[in-house]
């Protein structure tokens, strides 16, 4: 008989991606996202382009705007705008963290601070 031991390794969630429902509260959210990483120095180069990501903001506005206003369409459009935009904020959020590991598993443990006593 062989003894294994179990490991539990603890993952850490270094970014979180609640998105609101709503297409409002969606769109100041990832407004809100884009105010914190423009030039921060932690995502020197986002992928997406915070450009592109500010480009979907916009076409999800507009066509919130045009399905508010019941054109003929414009709710499967705006539908279509806010999947684009989620799928950007998430290419964000996977690139964002791949990025924060590498940089927290590069520090070597010397340099860390050592603890207070």
């Amino acid at each position: 008989m062989s003894t294994s031991k179990i490991v539990k390794t603890n993952k850490r969630s270094i970014v979180a991606l609640k998105l609101p429902v709503s297409v409002p509260a969606l769109i100041a959210y990832s407004q809100q996202i884009v105010k914190a990483m423009t030039g921060n120095p932690a995502f020197p180069t986002p992928a997406p382009t915070l450009a592109a990501v500010t480009a979907a903001i916009d076409d999800l506005q507009a066509a919130e705007s045009a399905a508010i206003s019941r054109v003929k369409g414009a709710v499967l459009t705006r539908n279509e705008k806010k999947t684009a935009l989620v799928m950007l904020l998430e290419q964000l959020r996977r690139t964002s963290r791949r990025r924060r590991t590498r940089t927290w598993r590069a520090e070597p443990p010397s340099s860390r601070a050592p603890a207070s006593a």
